[in-house]
């Protein structure tokens, strides 16, 4: 039987993160250059569109990201269970059920918001996206299942194949018809978003694994699944919400902003795939270290997100000018301004997503995740809602945005040192302790 993946085995950080780095970076970077090929289409061939697809996806990333976060934490349970002899067949088994409940609760939450906020015309379009929602929560689950278990090399090849396919699909429809909407990008995600279902189950059931059906154990591991992930769920979902009202302020100032800022989230979103797969990377490789060592890697953390920070902005403001060109040749992006916008608040998410995954390593999300959602909630909406802010132009919201996760991130670390602290006092106590015996 082929050997299942294990993370953190290797005893040497930096090596861990260059054998993994390019599979986590493969799996990571094919949805985000599908929807950058998405949005820059859409932007080049009706721009309005692209505002209601970008109102779409904020809409319905708040019921995606709760529901489906509680499941991606499959992989660390996965690892952590393998670590201790269990099965990871068994254990994935078990969250099944749970996968398939909240897939189906995502289908009829979305349907009650559609009818809430949105109009007749915005319907059309509505009624092919809620059926996307319930294939996007489920492969999730069995998407870190595989990456964790089975082959993130292998996994992220499928997602760059079908990724690729979808965007060329969207692409050769706009060029052939000079127009694209909405609901056509809509129906290409559910078509997407089946295949991927298909092959995902062909991989888990091709793939020899010690399934163990002794050992499942449906309300252990539901239990976990959501004792671990629903602050994480509840955190993420929080940063949607506050995006989606931001997309609401900028609807109310001009609606073209909306569009802008979707393409300067696509950039962003973009250039930030390494620092998310080696933060993925980090929290598996510390959760399974001893907790003496995990603040040691921590600061080899820190100088390697500055390192990936310097390498992508170097690169960046090289080709800035031509990556805006993508989207369109318009000055409301291509400026100064906007490009400061987007390096401070790149590098500011950078650090906040490695404080996140690290203190996640430790089985800290609620304290972090609930702070997080109180500065962005208590500080940055009412900001931005000052009537000085009606004349401000897109850029300005983002650097206000970025100077908010700055104080996230200095708590962030703050209480990544003090974990840290607490547990060497807790070490001397204990060595005290057996000295004494």
């Amino acid at each position: 039987m082929k050997k299942c993946l294990i993370f953190g085995n290797n005893s040497d950080y930096l090596f861990n993160f260059y054998k993994k780095i390019f599979p986590f970076c493969t799996s990571r970077f094919s949805p985000y250059i599908g929807f950058m090929i998405i949005t820059i289409v859409m932007a080049r061939y009706n721009r309005e569109e692209l505002a209601i697809f970008s109102y779409f996806t904020a809409l319905f990333a708040l019921p995606v990201t709760i529901l489906s976060m509680p499941l991606a934490m499959i992989g660390n349970l996965v690892t952590s269970g393998q670590r201790d002899g269990k099965s990871g067949g068994a254990i994935f088994l078990s969250g099944i059920p749970l996968g398939i409940i909240l897939s189906i609760s995502g289908f009829f939450i979305s349907w009650i918001i559609g009818d809430f906020f949105l109009n007749v015309y915005e319907k059309e379009s509505y009624q092919v996206y809620i059926y996307c929602v319930p294939f996007l929560i489920f492969n999730n689950y069995l998407f870190f299942f595989i990456e964790s278990f089975i082959s993130s090399g292998f996994i992220a090849k499928i997602k760059a194949l079908l990724s690729l396919l979808s965007s060329l699909f969207i692409a050769s429809i706009a060029f052939y018809l000079s127009d694209i909407k909405a609901i056509d990008v809509f129906w290409s995600f559910l078509f997407i978003e089946v295949s991927f279902l298909f092959f995902y189950g062909g991989v888990i059931f091709y793939k020899k694994i010690d399934w163990n059906l002794k050992e499942i154990n449906y309300k252990r591991i539901t239990s976990q699944l959501i004792k671990f992930g629903s602050p994480i769920a509840i955190g993420l979902a929080g940063q949607k919400l506050v995006y989606f009202l931001l997309t609401q302020r900028l609807m109310g100032i001009n609606p073209l902003y909306v569009s802008d800022l979707s393409v300067i989230m696509s950039v962003i979103g973009l250039i930030s795939i390494p620092v998310g797969a080696f933060s993925q990377i980090h929290s598996l490789f510390v959760s399974e270290r001893k907790l003496s060592e995990q603040y040691v890697f921590f600061k080899v953390g820190l100088f390697l997100i500055l390192l990936i920070c310097l390498i992508t902005m170097l690169l960046l403001s090289i080709f800035m000018k031509e990556i805006m060109m993508l989207y369109g040749n318009s000055a409301l992006l291509n400026n100064t301004p906007v490009y400061i916008s987007i390096f401070l608040l790149f590098i500011t998410s950078s650090y906040m997503q490695l404080g996140m995954s690290h203190l996640r390593a430790i089985n800290d999300t609620f304290i972090p995740q609930g702070v997080a959602n109180i500065v962005l909630i208590i500080l940055f909406l009412p900001i931005i809602w000052m009537p000085s802010f009606n004349n401000m132009n897109v850029s300005s919201f983002i650097i206000v945005q970025a100077a908010c996760l700055f104080i996230i991130c200095l708590f962030l670390f703050l209480r990544v040192k003090n974990k840290a602290l607490s547990q060497v006092g807790v070490s001397r106590i204990d060595l005290l302790g057996s000295n004494k015996g």
